[in-house]
């Protein structure tokens, strides 16, 4: 009996040393492990902040040449030889490779394309959004990715070149406490200037269309041209901002609104290489100060030559 419990016993410890070296050797691999992870990421987010400085830069440098709203692209190539027209006039695509840096091989692409729709145009609370609308006549869809009232100014030339402001606010949001219970969709309604057109009926707070022709602007005539289209948040908080989107339902007719610079970069020699990504855009007609419009209202009417 007595040889059998220490057999047991000799078991027991034998049982016990294994479970301790079992986890042991958990606890060892999983701090291997996350030293591991731990210098991967550091590594990784070394090269992404050099991935990322290396697009911006070369971003910035085709920007300072070509940022301005009046500035052509054709002479994009000529500037920068390693750019190429993809077609004139209104999309490039610019390729630098730097293998300065050791083993690596940073590739930087800039796409650059003059659009006329909007994507995600960020605009601050109270700050003026301005579109180019000269010689458009049709309609324009216009979103906004949160709760604000949007105020339309509208930049009118008539026949004899005289100019006037055509303003309305689009507040089903409730932003405004004079305008509450306002319903820019009930027309007729003598508040509103401009007749809004439903786009998205699930959506009606945050989506509007509006039409430049006589029967979308209130005492706009046929040989009136609408020239800019301005657009202003007004929010609650006191600080914030949104992102418009704009599309107009003609096309071919409307005016480019933007101009967009993508930059990415990556390490061509490094399979597990991230990628960096700048995008910049730039309105392309002149953004006028919020208050600016307020100099046009005036009781005589204002010529420009």
């Amino acid at each position: 009996m007595g040889y059998k419990q220490v057999k047991t016993k000799d078991g027991q410890v034998l049982l016990i040393t294994l479970l301790v070296l079992t986890i042991i050797g958990i606890v060892v691999v999983g701090l291997v492990t996350l030293s591991n992870r731990d210098v991967t990421q550091v590594a990784t987010s070394e090269k992404y902040e050099k991935l990322y400085n290396a697009s911006e830069t070369q971003v910035r440098k085709i920007i300072d040449n070509f940022g301005k709203y009046d500035k052509p692209l054709d002479t994009l190539p000529q500037t920068f030889s390693e750019c190429q027209a993809l077609q004139a006039g209104v999309s490039y695509k610019c390729t630098v490779q730097d293998s300065s840096l050791g083993s690596t091989n940073f590739k930087t692409d800039v796409d650059i394309n003059n659009r006329k729709d909007v994507q995600n145009f960020e605009v601050l609370k109270d700050k003026s959004f301005v579109l180019n609308s000269t010689g458009y006549a049709a309609s324009v869809d216009v979103s906004w990715d949160k709760t604000a009232a949007i105020e339309f100014t509208l930049v009118v030339q008539d026949a004899s070149r005289n100019l006037r402001v055509i303003k309305d606010v689009y507040d089903l949001a409730g932003i405004y406490t004079g305008l509450a219970g306002d319903n820019p969709y009930n027309q007729p309604n003598a508040v509103h200037s401009i007749n809004f057109q439903v786009s998205d009926p699930s959506n009606k707070p945050t989506t509007t269309r509006i039409t430049l022709t006589p029967a979308g602007v209130n005492g706009l005539a046929a040989s009136d041209n609408v020239l800019y289209i301005s657009l202003t948040p007004r929010m609650t908080q006191v600080n914030g901002s949104v992102k418009f989107n704009v599309v107009a339902q003609n096309a071919a007719s409307f005016p480019y609104q933007i101009r967009e610079f993508v930059s990415t970069s990556i390490d061509t020699n490094d399979n597990t290489s991230p990628l960096a990504k700048v995008i910049t855009q730039i309105p392309l007609a002149p953004q006028m100060d919020s208050a600016f419009d307020y100099a046009l209202i005036s009781n005589s009417a204002i010529n420009s030559y």
